[in-house]
């Protein structure tokens, strides 16, 4: 294993946490356009995986219908910096944290720091994603947990087939 800053990598590279790993699960409403947001979007996300980046926060970025609904993971006081710049961001209102937990594991280890944003764009697109955002409002913090572990699966048993197909 090897020892970093804010934990150990065992051989697979697998991050495991020196402090505990807080888990945070906002919901936000976006004020503007979707049409400014889709013109905005790549360089949100830019900005944000450059922040985490350094701040050893991992996480994913789902939006249905104007919501935005986000999960962040690392050391508490990071996460808390990042949450609490997302709340005072007058682009954002209705932020509602929606769940908080000590993780063990990440659900996103490994991974870009913001992983790619799952939307809505019609039924088939992203099922178990489809299958839930009938009404935004009515997630919670389980559902959204449920789902990002389920998207995490699902991203990883695809990088694992086009890594064998690489062999």
């Amino acid at each position: 294993m090897r020892t970093g800053a804010t934990g150990t990598r065992d051989s697979s590279g697998v991050r495991h946490a020196r402090h505990p790993i807080v888990l945070q699960e906002p919901r936000r409403r976006d004020r503007r356009s979707v049409l400014l947001r889709r013109l905005r979007l790549k360089r949100i996300l830019a900005s944000a995986r450059q922040r985490n980046a350094l701040n050893d926060v991992s996480g994913a970025l789902l939006m249905a219908d104007g919501y935005y609904f986000q999960t962040l993971e690392g050391l508490a006081d990071a996460v808390d910096t990042i949450f609490h710049s997302v709340e005072r961001d007058h682009r954002h209102s209705d932020v509602t944290p929606l769940r908080r937990r000590t993780l063990t594991n990440r659900f996103f280890p490994g991974r870009p720091r913001i992983s790619p944003i799952y939307q809505q764009r019609g039924p088939g697109q992203s099922p178990r994603w489809d299958a839930r955002v009938k009404d935004p409002l009515a997630i919670d913090g389980a559902d959204l947990t449920d789902i990002f572990g389920q998207l995490a699966q699902d991203a990883e048993h695809r990088r694992a087939r086009a890594d064998a197909l690489l062999l």
